[in-house]
């Protein structure tokens, strides 16, 4: 298989665009690391817009790649649907969706009460959901795509 700068052209993703949900935690912001040092646009998607901007500073800084950090809340329809038109606007195509957030509780299951539990499976279950049934349309107009 033909490499570029000890890269398989297989998986070359200089100039992609790429979602990724939970970007400013530490799964994600080191996939966004990772991905932005390939050449990638990543569009950062994270509740917490201080850590955020702060990402998307320094990937812009250190690799010179195109970094835009949204704030959005992926358990949200309306919030979902926004984030993917801006997208879309922005960026012309989302080529690939990362769902990398993830809610956590201190509390063990047993002990887990019923509000607890809808906001960790809005987001760990749902948010996932919307972002596929709102990006799922954009890749299949662009007959390309991966989630």
């Amino acid at each position: 298989m033909k490499q570029v700068n000890g890269v398989s052209k297989l998986f070359d993703i200089k100039n992609r665009n790429i979602v990724i949900t939970g970007s400013s935690g530490l799964l994600g912001s080191q996939y966004a690391d990772i991905l932005s040092a390939s050449g990638a646009n990543v569009i950062l998607v994270d509740l917490d817009s201080i850590k955020n901007k702060k990402l998307e500073r320094s990937l812009r800084k250190k690799y010179g790649t195109k970094a835009r950090s949204y704030t959005t809340d992926i358990s949200n329809p309306q919030e979902v649907k926004k984030l993917v038109k801006t997208v879309v606007d922005e960026f012309g195509t989302i080529d690939i969706l990362m769902n990398v957030a993830v809610m956590y509780h201190p509390k063990s299951v047993v002990d887990l009460d019923e509000d607890s539990w809808d906001k960790l499976t809005n987001v760990n279950l749902k948010g996932y959901w919307l972002m596929i049934q709102e990006v799922s349309p954009v890749m299949i107009q662009q007959n390309s795509g991966s989630i």
